[in-house]
């Protein structure tokens, strides 16, 4: 019974281990921003969900010709929902951009993020932003999949800096009529943080725990006892 236990226990372990790497992105990105949209709702089908609402997706800001930039993470809205040709999905800032040191999320001060669609307009996000509108693109196939830049002012401090979004859905380009609204969407970007300092500001952010580990504990305990009772 003890080997059971252990046997278990290490195999809630390790299947934790990869569920927090997977969660956290390490290594890489949190991956694209999957959403689909149904009634009036866009549904985040990815990324990290957080305790006090919404989900966090991580990337890092790389130099590209002299400045820090990030593609990363994309918009995918999927086709075959409630989504039609020729609505635009667009995203609201929500607030200003935060900034983690090393202790805790507080102002950006004078650093900002530019965001950058595809068609060149560019929204600034910094200490004083608040509900800036922006379209991202418009579906000709009743989806979206594209990328967004984002790009961190000159001589930025070293730090994670994160960007709160509420994606919605318009009938048309001019987003004037909204179809749909999104819950938050939180990215947080790395700036010249090891990857362990940089883990540190995401869990700051209070990701939600993986209970599907204790799930796959139990299930793998109960077929180890179910085994032994069909031998004895």
């Amino acid at each position: 019974m003890k080997n059971l236990f252990l046997l278990g226990l290490f195999s809630v372990l390790a299947f934790s281990a990869n569920a927090e790497e997977d969660e956290h992105g390490h290594g890489g990105h949190a991956g694209d921003v999957i959403i689909h949209a149904e009634g009036t709702e866009l549904h985040i089908e990815s990324g990290i969900p957080l305790a006090n609402g919404g989900f966090l997706f991580e990337s890092d800001f790389d130099l590209h010709n002299g400045h820090y930039e990030s593609e990363a993470p994309g918009f995918d809205l999927e086709t075959g929902y409630d989504f039609s040709i020729g609505n635009a999905l667009a995203y609201s800032v929500q607030g200003p951009l935060q900034f983690w040191g090393g202790a805790s999320w507080g102002s950006a001060g004078s650093d900002s993020v530019s965001i950058i669609n595809g068609v060149e307009d560019e929204i600034i996000v910094n200490s004083s932003s608040s509900y800036d509108l922006s379209i991202i693109d418009v579906s000709t196939d009743g989806g979206v999949h594209t990328h967004v830049d984002f790009e961190l002012s000159d001589n930025a401090s070293n730090g994670a800096y994160l960007v709160e979004l509420v994606l919605k859905g318009f009938s048309d380009s001019g987003l004037q009529t909204e179809l749909f609204s999104s819950d938050s969407v939180f990215i947080a970007f790395n700036h010249g943080l090891s990857e362990e300092l940089f883990e540190l500001s995401v869990d700051a952010m209070s990701p939600v725990p993986v209970p599907a580990a204790w799930l796959f504990l139990a299930s793998g305990l109960g077929s180890l006892l179910l085994g032994r009772r069909l031998r004895a």
